[in-house]
C-alpha cells in the first residue's frame, strides 16, 4: 500500500465543489523525518473547472495513516483520526456559530479550513482510503519556526493569546449551552487510550529522558523523586477524557499536543502576524494548564522563560479572562491563583512526563530521526540517541523551574 497516493481523489473533490469539474491533481510528500510523527501529510495542488468554465486552483494537505501498524497503534488511529475529522468537521464550525452569536467581529480562525474526509471505504473501520483535506495555508505564508530554537518572547504572546481564544470559547460554550456542548463536542471526548508501551519500553523512554539531566548538579539530587514521578504520570498520561481526574472550571477543550510544530505562523516584514494550530489528533476534555505548560516548556526560548515566565503565566491568564468576559461568562470563580494551583497539580499528574519526554525527539539532530513508515519502538523514545547541548539546556532548566516553583516536591 502506497501512502503516497490518494484513492478517489475526484469523489472527494466533488464532496466539496460538487458543481466543479475535476482535470489534475499533484501531491508530494510535506514533511520531513523528525517534523511529524502520527501520520504521512501531503501537500495536494488540484486543478479543477468551476461552474463558471474557469481553471480553479485548491491548494490542500492531505492526513493519511501511515503504513506503519506500530505507529497506527501507538497513535490509536483507530480513534484518533476520527476525532480530527470531528474537530475540523463539526467542533470548530460549532465555536464559529457560538462566536457569532455573542457577535465577535472577527470568528475564532486558528485553525486551517476543511475540505472534506473520508473515514473509509466502508465508514467504519479506517483503512487506506482514510483521508482528511484541509486547506495548505503554506500557501498563505504560513511556515513553521525551527523546533530547535523556538518561539521568542512577542511570538509566544501571539500564540498564547490564540491559545486562550480556542480555550474560553469551548469553555463559555459549555457553560452557556451546555444541550448544544454534550450534542456537538461531548461524542468527541470518549475515553482511549494512546501509547500503550510494554514495562520495557516504558522504562527505556523514562531512562532516556532523565539521561539528559542526569549529570547535572542540582538535577541528581532529585534523580529517585523524577523517576517515581515519571513512572507514575507514564501510566495515567495513555488514558485520553479521563473520567477519573476531577474536573474543575479549567477544564475545556485542549489540543493536547501543542509544540513548535503544531503551530503555524505567518510572518510578514520579520513580524509574526498570525498564529494557526494543526494536528487535533490527540484533543481532549482536560485542564486547559496543560496546553500552557506544555507550551511553555517545550517550545518557548529558555531564556524568554528565565526572563518572564511569571509573566507569560499572568499574561495567559488575563487574556482567557477577557475572552471568558467577550463571551459573557461569569468569571468569579477564575482566580489566578487557582489556574496556578492547577496547573501544579497537572504538572506533576501529566505534564513534567509529557515535556521531559518530548525533548528528546523536539531537539533530535537529522540522523537521530527517521521517517514515519521507518520508526521502530527504540526510535521512537530515541533510545541511543545523543542529547544536543540545547537540549540538555532546556531540560535542566525545567527540572529546576519545577522544582523551585514547588511543582515536584
Amino acid at each position: 500500500m502506497s501512502t503516497h497516493k490518494i484513492p478517489n481523489l475526484e469523489s472527494l473533490v466533488a464532496s466539496f465543489l460538487p458543481k466543479a469539474h475535476f482535470i489534475v491533481a499533484q501531491h508530494r510528500k510535506l514533511t520531513s523525518s523528525g517534523d511529524n510523527y502520527g501520520s504521512v501529510l501531503l501537500s495536494v495542488d488540484i486543478l479543477v473547472r468551476n461552474e463558471h468554465n474557469q481553471d480553479e486552483h485548491i491548494h490542500a494537505v492531505a492526513k493519511k495513516l501511515p503504513c506503519n501498524e506500530l505507529i497506527q497503534e501507538m497513535f490509536n488511529s483507530q480513534c484518533t483520526f476520527p476525532n480530527e475529522v470531528g474537530f475540523y468537521q463539526t467542533i470548530a464550525p460549532c465555536l464559529r456559530e457560538f462566536q457569532h452569536e455573542k457577535r465577535i467581529p472577527e470568528l475564532v480562525s486558528s485553525f486551517p479550513d476543511f475540505y472534506t474526509a473520508r473515514i473509509s471505504k466502508h465508514h467504519h473501520k479506517i483503512d487506506e482510503s482514510s483521508v482528511l483535506l484541509i486547506k495548505n495555508i503554506k500557501k498563505d505564508g504560513f511556515e513553521i519556526l525551527d523546533r530547535t530554537v523556538g518561539f521568542d518572547l512577542k511570538q509566544c504572546k501571539l500564540v498564547l493569546t490564540k491559545m486562550a481564544e480556542v480555550h474560553a470559547t469551548a469553555a463559555a460554550l459549555k457553560l452557556q449551552q451546555p444541550t448544544l456542548f454534550q450534542e456537538k463536542v461531548v461524542p468527541f471526548f470518549e475515553e482511549y487510550e494512546t501509547f500503550v508501551m510494554d514495562d520495557e519500553s516504558n522504562d527505556k523512554m523514562i531512562q532516556v529522558a532523565l539521561d539528559v539531566v542526569r549529570d547535572d548538579v542540582i538535577c541528581k539530587r532529585y534523580l529517585p523523586r523524577l523517576e517515581e514521578i515519571m513512572k507514575d504520570s507514564s501510566v495515567i498520561i495513555q488514558k485520553k477524557n479521563d473520567k477519573t481526574v476531577p474536573e474543575n472550571h479549567f477544564f475545556t477543550l485542549v489540543h493536547s499536543d501543542m509544540w513548535t510544530n503544531n503551530i503555524m505562523v505567518k510572518i510578514i516584514d520579520g513580524e509574526i502576524m498570525d498564529v494557526k494550530f494543526v494536528d487535533y489528533q490527540l484533543y481532549e476534555y482536560t485542564s486547559l494548564t496543560r496546553d500552557v505548560v506544555f507550551f511553555l516548556y517545550s517550545s518557548v526560548k529558555t531564556e524568554v522563560l528565565k526572563e518572564g515566565c511569571d509573566y507569560l503565566l499572568r499574561y495567559y491568564f488575563d487574556n482567557f479572562i477577557d475572552w471568558m468576559k467577550k463571551l459573557d461568562c461569569d468569571v468569579k470563580d477564575f482566580s489566578f491563583e487557582g489556574f496556578i494551583e492547577d496547573m501544579k497539580a497537572m504538572v506533576k499528574k501529566f505534564e513534567f512526563f509529557h515535556v521531559m519526554t518530548m525533548l528528546p525527539p523536539i531537539y533530535a539532530t537529522s540522523k537521530d530521526t527517521k521517517d514515519v513508515e521507518q520508526l521502530d519502538m527504540d526510535n521512537l523514545i530515541f533510545v541511543g540517541s545523543q542529547a544536543t547541548e540545547t537540549c540538555k539546556e532546556k531540560a535542566c532548566f525545567v527540572v529546576e523551574d519545577f522544582i523551585q516553583r514547588g511543582w515536584l516536591l
